[in-house]
């Protein structure tokens, strides 16, 4: 994501497939900590995890989700209601 905030040549399209599960998971762990609202975060590679009570669905692609949470960009997933305001990390 580092490479992502200093605008580099890199993009997140090429990160290692289990850099980015490692980068989600530390995310909703501090999600989790935080007391983010309830959702269940669903990728197109079928990994799944729950944050809360896991009302709100939301699915999009590893990257996509990986955007959304670390830097709010909502522009990559869908989501069964409103998108709701995660805290910061």
């Amino acid at each position: 994501m580092h490479h992502h905030d200093l605008d580099t040549a890199w993009t997140i399209e090429e990160a290692d497939p289990d850099s980015l599960l490692n980068a989600i998971g530390a995310v909703v762990r501090t999600m989790r900590a935080k007391g983010a609202p309830g959702m269940t975060l669903l990728t197109e590679e079928r990994d799944e995890w729950v944050v809360g009570d896991g009302a709100l669905r939301i699915e999009s692609d590893r990257e996509g989700l990986l955007k959304w949470l670390a830097r709010g960009d909502a522009g990559f997933i869908e989501a069964e209601g409103p998108v709701p305001v995660l805290p910061r990390w």
